[in-house]
Parts: C-alpha cells; sequence; structure tokens
C-alpha cells in the first residue's frame, strides 16, 4: 500500500511540476527551437548567458542578442559600471509549472571589475542565480534581468581595450591600461 500511494505522490508531482537537473553547460547542450528561438526554459537561459558571456550586454549595439530574451514587461537595462568575470556557467536546475519557470544557474565566478574606477575585486567563487521566466505568445521570456553582465575573460578584455581607445586623456588612458593588466593576470 505505502509503495502504491508513493508511486501516486511521484506521478501527481511529475504531472504538475516539471523538474530537471542538468547537464547544460557552455560545452554541452542540445538545441530545441522553434524557428531559431529555443522552446524549453533552460535553453531560452542558456542562449541567455552565452551571448551574456559573449559581452552583448556591454553595448547599446550588441544589447539585442539578449533583450530578445525578456518579457514585455522587465525593465529596460542600464549602463553597467561594474561586470562580473566568469569561467564558465552551468544549468543547474529547471522548474516548469503552467506558464511559469524557474532556472537555476551556477556562474564559475573570477572577479568583479569597476570600469569606472579601473580596479579588481577577486572573489574566486561560484554563485548561483535563479531565472524567472514566464511564456509570452507561447515563446518563454525571462521576466527580469538578475545580475550584472557576467562576461568571459578574454570579452572584457576586448571590451576594455575599445574602450581605452576613447579614454581621452592620460589619466584615463593610464587607468585603463592598469585594468587591463590587472585582468590579464587573473586566472
Amino acid at each position: 500500500m505505502t509503495k502504491i500511494f508513493l508511486i501516486i505522490i511521484a506521478t501527481f508531482t511529475l504531472c504538475s511540476c516539471a523538474t530537471t537537473t542538468g547537464t547544460t553547460t557552455s560545452a554541452n547542450r542540445q538545441v530545441l527551437s522553434i524557428s531559431g528561438y529555443p522552446s524549453k526554459p533552460d535553453l531560452v537561459v542558456y542562449e541567455y548567458c552565452k551571448a551574456d558571456a559573449y559581452g552583448s550586454r556591454l553595448t547599446a549595439d550588441t544589447a539585442e542578442l539578449t533583450s530578445r530574451y525578456y518579457s514585455v514587461n522587465s525593465p529596460p537595462e542600464l549602463g553597467w559600471n561594474y561586470i562580473y568575470l566568469i569561467r564558465d556557467y552551468k544549468i543547474q536546475q529547471t522548474i516548469e509549472k503552467g506558464d511559469t519557470a524557474t532556472v537555476y544557474v551556477i556562474y564559475d565566478y573570477m572577479a568583479t571589475l569597476n570600469v569606472d574606477k579601473a580596479d579588481v575585486y577577486v572573489e574566486d567563487m561560484p554563485f548561483l542565480v535563479e531565472f524567472n521566466l514566464v511564456k509570452e505568445r507561447n515563446l518563454w521570456k525571462i521576466a527580469a534581468f538578475k545580475t550584472l553582465p557576467c562576461v568571459y575573460k578574454e570579452t572584457a578584455l576586448a571590451y576594455l581595450k575599445e574602450r581605452f581607445k576613447g579614454a581621452g586623456n592620460q589619466k584615463q588612458e593610464d587607468e585603463m591600461l592598469s585594468l587591463i593588466q590587472k585582468v590579464k593576470t587573473l586566472e
């Protein structure tokens, strides 16, 4: 009797709330899409994280690569003075319930860059980010962005070098060069 009761509870739980734990990383994933747009919440978050890791949220010219995954009710992103440097990210768990979903991502975090002050704060640790999604017109959308831009070291260096070109005065140029050197030394 106990086994039958547990099976009924497990079946009911799985039917009402789909959960996956993951192997979706930047090195390994399956592509499922509807007309080029991911059809599952974890894949939407994966694509968002990938575009973010390659710097899409750093400039207005490339922001469309991540903003396409936002809900229409999501607040607009503003400019960023800080950037998280990451080694990688992994979809840890996905929980779907009707027209909402929650996707948990673990970032392998290296440091925070303060671009305006040309400083680096090293904190080598993983951190967990919860992405809440809603269905809009049958597509999964991120309800609101949850974190500063999370970019790869190489992406940050390219961004800083480009920003260095327009530094303007000697003090700013020296600060940018110093920041670039600090980032280069990170492992």
